[in-house]
């Protein structure tokens, strides 16, 4: 590793979003619901990680229409990066 400051999650450069997502992660392995760290939001962050996790896979689309999702999102993303050829995928009626 180089001497940066930015090259080392301690460093002074450092991102302070990364702080955020470190007091989460704590939040939710320590099964606290944040809030004595965090505040409210986090207790609310972390209590909607929990209710999402009780749901797991059930909310999750059925593998037809998670493709279908795939495919229109590949040809948005090649639209935009200026390759307005067809992708071979469904239109966006369909």
């Amino acid at each position: 590793m180089s001497g940066d400051a930015t090259s080392t999650p301690d460093g002074p450069g450092t991102d302070p979003r990364g702080d955020d997502a470190e007091r989460f992660a704590a939040a939710l392995d320590d099964c606290g619901d944040g809030s004595a760290e965090g505040g409210s939001d986090l207790a609310r962050e972390v209590a909607l990680a929990r209710r999402l996790a009780a749901f797991g896979s059930a909310l999750d689309p059925e593998p037809r229409a998670r493709e279908r999702a795939r495919r229109r999102l590949l040809a948005a993303l090649d639209r935009e990066a200026g390759g307005d050829a067809p992708s071979g995928g469904p239109s966006r009626a369909s």
